[in-house]
Order: C-alpha cells, then sequence, then structure tokens
C-alpha cells in the first residue's frame, strides 16, 4: 500500500506532538511492508516561495515545500493555487492509494477534491482547530482569550490585525508613535542588552526582579563583581535616579554570623569621574529595602558619556554570595514632562485611529471570515474519515457541523520501546523536581507556571525546583517576560533538547506541568510522562483535562490560575506520600504499534470501498 502523509511542519526542525506522531506512525507502517512518503513545508527566508524539495529523513521520502507566507491575500492562508500545483506533482511522483491528512495550514483545502477527483480516499486527523479557527487553530485571540464559541466577528478582528496592509500601517504607527513619546528619557533598566559588561561572566548580570517587604521591582541583577557601562548622550538640566538594593541568597551562609561591616559596594561612575559609591552592609536586616537615589547630571549637559554601574564585595564578604539590584535606573531631563505634554496627546490621538482602523479593517472582513467557514464545511464533505485523538475535540467538531458519525475518536499511539517501567520515586531526593517540556510561547502557559513556583514561599522552595526544557530562541521577547517573572526564585532555564533525548530530561523530573491556557488536544508531553512513570499537574479544560484524573494519575486546576497551581505543587511538598500515590494511578498508553495496526485496518476498508459513504466507519 502507497501512502502520502500530509502535515503543516516536520522533524527535525520541528517537534511538537503531531510531527513527532507523524513520523512514528510513518516508521511503524513501513515496517508492516508499506511504501510512506511525507508533505510538508517549511519557512525558508532567501528560498524562493513554492520550491520544492526532495530528500528523505530517517529513510522516509519527502517532499518539501518552502512556504514563507508571503500572501497576496487572506484567501490564500487556506485555498493556494501554487500549493495545489505542488501536490498534484507529488501525487504524479508518488501515486498514493490513500492520503492521510494530518495538518493543512501552510497548504490547501482544494488538496481533498483534488484527491477525490482522482478517487484517492482521505483520512484527516484533527490535531487542533485550524479548520474552524484562521488565527493558528488555538481558538484563542491575541490577548490570549479562549474561544469558547465560534464568533465570526471576533475572528475577523484577529484575522485584520495579521493582514499585509495591517502590518505596514502598524509599523508607521510604531515609528510615528515612537518618535512623538520620545521625550530623551532612557530606562537603563529595560536596555541592559545594550550595554558593555566587564568584569565577570555575562551570566552573571541578567535582568530579573527583586522584592523587599512586598515591593517587587524589575531590576539588574549581578551576583559577581561588575561594570556595566552604557553610552549616553546627556541632555541639558538630566537628573539620574535609581534605587539600590541587596538580598543574601541561599548558599551564602549563615546570613546571622556575618560581620557587621562586610558588605557590597555601589558606584556610579561618568567616565572616570566617581559621582556616586555607597556600601550596603549585609548584617541582618542591614541592607534590606530599596535605597533611592538622585543625581544631578548638570555637569555633563550636551556630552556622549560613558555611564557606569559598578558592585563589589565590601570586606572579605563572598562577592558570589549576594544579589545586588539595580532598580528604576533612569535619566531624564528635568523639563521633560513638560515639554512632551503636546507629543504624549498627539501619540494618544494616534493610537485611537490605529483603534479605529482595526475596527473597520475588522468590520469588512467579517464576510471573508464566514466564507472560509462555507469552504472548510464543503472542503471537508469529501473527507472519508476523521480522526480525532480527544472526545473533547471531537465535540468540537460536531458543532461545527461535521457529522458525528464521520469522526472516530481514537488517541494517538506511542512508542513505548524506550520507556522504562514505572518505578516508584526513591525517598533519597530531598527535594520535588517539577518539569516543562515544550515550546515556550504564550498559550502553553508557562508564564502561569512561572508566576506559580516563583510565589512559593521560602520553605517550599527549599523542598522544591523547577527545570523548564524549550527553546529560547524561537520567542526571544516571551522567554526575557518568563525570565524576568522568574527572578531569583531559582528556575532554571534548560534550553532546547532533540525529542530522541526525552528520556533523559524526563529522567530530571518527577512532575511534569502542563499549564496550558488553550484547549489541548491530546499532548504528547502527558503521555511521555505516564510512560515515564511521572505524574502531571494540567489545567482543566480540553484534552488534558480528559487525559489526567485529578487525585489519581495527576492533579488538575483551573486554567490560567497560577494562584490554584501553586496550591497543587505545595500539596505535592507538603506530603511526601503524595507523589508515589499519583504514581501508583497512572494509566496505560496505547503503543504506536497498535495504533499503526488499527490504521492500516481503516486504510484497507477505505481503499476497498472506495467510495465516501462510510455512515458506520466512526465505530471501526
Amino acid at each position: 500500500m502507497k501512502i502520502l502523509q500530509v502535515i503543516h511542519d516536520f522533524l527535525p526542525r520541528h517537534t511538537a506532538g503531531s510531527e513527532v506522531y507523524t513520523y512514528k506512525l510513518s516508521k511503524e507502517l513501513v515496517k508492516r511492508g508499506h511504501e510512506v512518503s511525507l508533505f510538508f513545508t517549511e519557512a525558508e527566508r532567501g528560498t524562493r516561495q513554492y520550491t520544492l524539495r526532495e530528500g528523505a529523513y530517517d529513510g522516509l521520502p519527502y517532499f518539501e515545500a518552502i512556504v514563507n507566507r508571503d500572501y497576496s491575500g487572506f484567501t490564500e492562508t487556506y485555498e493556494n493555487a501554487a500549493m495545489d500545483r505542488l501536490f498534484t506533482e507529488v501525487l504524479d511522483k508518488t501515486g498514493p492509494d490513500i492520503i492521510h491528512i494530518q495538518h493543512l495550514i501552510n497548504h490547501s483545502l482544494n488538496y481533498i477534491k483534488i484527491a477525490k477527483d482522482r478517487s484517492i480516499p482521505v483520512v484527516f486527523t484533527l490535531h487542533d482547530y485550524w479548520l474552524t479557527c484562521p488565527l493558528g487553530g488555538q481558538r484563542m485571540t491575541p490577548g490570549l482569550s479562549i474561544c469558547h464559541e465560534i464568533e465570526v466577528a471576533r475572528c475577523a478582528r484577529c484575522v485584520s490585525r495579521y493582514s499585509k496592509n495591517s502590518f505596514r500601517l502598524k509599523r508607521l504607527f510604531a515609528k510615528i508613535s515612537g518618535r512623538l513619546q520620545n521625550t530623551g528619557d532612557s530606562d537603563l533598566t529595560a536596555s541592559l542588552d545594550k550595554a558593555r559588561v566587564e568584569g565577570t561572566q555575562r551570566r552573571f548580570v541578567k535582568k530579573g526582579r527583586l522584592t523587599f517587604n512586598g515591593d517587587s521591582r524589575a531590576a539588574i541583577l549581578t551576583s559577581r563583581a561588575s561594570t556595566i557601562t552604557f553610552k549616553r548622550n546627556v541632555r541639558e538640566a538630566s537628573l539620574m535616579s535609581f534605587a539600590i538594593g541587596v538580598k543574601a541568597k541561599n548558599g551564602a551562609g549563615d546570613i546571622n554570623k556575618i560581620k557587621e561591616r562586610e558588605g557590597i559596594y555601589f558606584k556610579v561612575l561618568v567616565d572616570d569621574d566617581e559621582v556616586f559609591c555607597e556600601v550596603l552592609p549585609t548584617a541582618k536586616d542591614g541592607g534590606e529595602g530599596w535605597h533611592g537615589h538622585e543625581l544631578d547630571l548638570e555637569k555633563y549637559s550636551g556630552k556622549k558619556v560613558a555611564l557606569s554601574l559598578v558592585t563589589g564585595p565590601e570586606s572579605s564578604f563572598k562577592e558570589s554570595g549576594l544579589t545586588a539590584g539595580w532598580a528604576d535606573v533612569r535619566v531624564e531631563s528635568k523639563g521633560a514632562e513638560s515639554a512632551s505634554k503636546g507629543k504624549r496627546l498627539a501619540a494618544r490621538s494616534l493610537l485611537k485611529f490605529n483603534s479605529l482602523f482595526d475596527a473597520v479593517a475588522a468590520k469588512k472582513l467579517v464576510p471573508t471570515v464566514n466564507m472560509r467557514l462555507e469552504k472548510v464545511l464543503q472542503a471537508t464533505q469529501g473527507v472519508d474519515l476523521f480522526i480525532s485523538p480527544s472526545r473533547f475535540l471531537k465535540e468540537r467538531f460536531v458543532e461545527f457541523g461535521i457529522p458525528a458519525e464521520k469522526i472516530l475518536y481514537s488517541d494517538n499511539g506511542f512508542d513505548v520501546s524506550a520507556f522504562s517501567t514505572k518505578k516508584k520515586r526513591s525517598g533519597k531526593h530531598k527535594k520535588i523536581r517539577f518539569g516543562y517540556t515544550g515550546s515556550l510561547v504564550p498559550h502553553k502557559g508557562v508564564h502561569v507556571l512561572v508566576s506559580a513556583f516563583s510565589g512559593l514561599g521560602r520553605k517550599d522552595r527549599e523542598h522544591a525546583e523547577l527545570k523548564i526544557y524549550g527553546n529560547l530562541t524561537w520567542f526571544p521577547d516571551y522567554v526575557a517576560k518568563l525570565r524576568e517573572e522568574a527572578g531569583d526564585s531559582g528556575v532554571r532555564f534548560m534550553g532546547a533538547f532533540d525529542n530522541k533525548d526525552i528520556i533523559e530530561v524526563l529522567s530530571e523530573i518527577d512532575v511534569l506541568v502542563v499549564p496550558s491556557i488553550w484547549f489541548e488536544n491530546s499532548p504528547l508531553t502527558i503521555h511521555e510522562a505516564f510512560l515515564s512513570g511521572i505524574p502531571v499537574i494540567t489545567s482543566n479544560i480540553g484534552g488534558m483535562a480528559e487525559l489526567v484524573q485529578d487525585g489519581v494519575s495527576g492533579l488538575v486546576f483551573k486554567v490560567g490560575d497560577a494562584a490554584g497551581l501553586r496550591g497543587k505543587m505545595e500539596e505535592l511538598i507538603r506530603d511526601k506520600k503524595l507523589l508515589n500515590r499519583l504514581i501508583a494511578g497512572l494509566p496505560e498508553v496505547k503503543t504506536i504499534a497498535e495504533d499503526a495496526d488499527n490504521m492500516e485496518k481503516r486504510y484497507m476498508r477505505l481503499i476497498s470501498c472506495k467510495a465516501p459513504r462510510l455512515t458506520a466507519m466512526a465505530q471501526a
């Protein structure tokens, strides 16, 4: 049997659940003597859009289309004549007996009709909500609000923000607005990436948060002697303001035994002039709290200077034992506020016009979005069998209009061969090791997890740790916010990993946290955790809540509720026996061999029928 698998992205560059599942299923089908080919897309700036390349990945032949999303209009995102031509070319070269669509984002709905015109049966696995959600398939607004219902007007607002004209105007608005709001103020705390750091490794100087007596502030943190230098033009009558503080860290020794004269010094240099110096003592209660200061820089008006923030240990104190913080570091003109009043009013007017543009654009797009939904329903009539890995997902598509008898609920299968048998956690571990594995993007809710952990009390944090595994470069702005939220709470960002190393990664985790704030379908990460003997804490929506039985195989909290998640973490930290009780309640996981066996039978029945009328198929 010749099988063509169609998916949006693929390994090795993309390692999310649907990509890994497609790979495992394809390899298992090859073992059974079938010929499997892959057709997927890749973004590659510098390569002409719609270039088709051929190759092989781990013995699987593939066709890769370059799609840089340079679309001429919204319709092209789901009905794409260029992709239709490439798909036809792939069919001519592979001659498949059956087509299994795993995802159509970056592809074209017309594939289904092209296949049916050739009497090729089509199976479609529903991995997310892209058919009903044009923004990306999460059924979530850019503001991270869940779309419980399909509201065309709301969809139009989302789509309008991502149109070509919208992007052009947004860039123009941002440029003008930035100029209008530029009053000469300079926030050095936010400009750390542009500074020169000397006298220490760069990793010991970072953005974060320090909290004293409930007063939490974004700060430049340094845990080694360092000099942080900014180049700045000093405007007329400028002032420099900042707050400094010192916090003892675990491992620095008994704070009560620190000598009274010991501490850490803070200096401000303008070029080679020392314009400020203060030592904050590290004895108990000596330096706790924020210490605000203001310096007059009138002497340097009209000059470009090197402005340096210098820290180091006083006396014999261990320099690695402290975290020094510079917060609210600003250089601004004394008359900046009054001089910029008119500009600020103009900037606010521009923002109002921007919002008005969004509203008008969205209203015009309502018929366009309606047309897309109609085209989806029309195209999906040609699909012989839909497979939904979760009951929740199936219900959403039945609500949309796909007949229930055409959708088979069947969870994905997983490669269990590499996972060891479940073991009880050894009592030797002093800490509960919480972990996250996956993409570091907002809809995955990693910020909820970081907020929950960083809010743990000191005693609880002494008995817990959090490791976050995921690529730190794909969404740098979001990662920067996560690091800032984490502050000095001890969250460890472990970086990217190859899915082939997942067993090693999970060996460093006692409890997996899946804090997604969208309707996840059937997360690969939860199944991998179960296979490794690891309970899961997860949000109470979508397929996540379906997989994790609260109090049996894991714990469930209200979606987006950091305090609720923190409470579940505290339960595990404080109840020493709870973890092993949850381990004992972990469910069995369907193997990829079982899944491939069932899939093979479905394919064979469809090929033998060669017709779309399969009313009983969803019960197979």
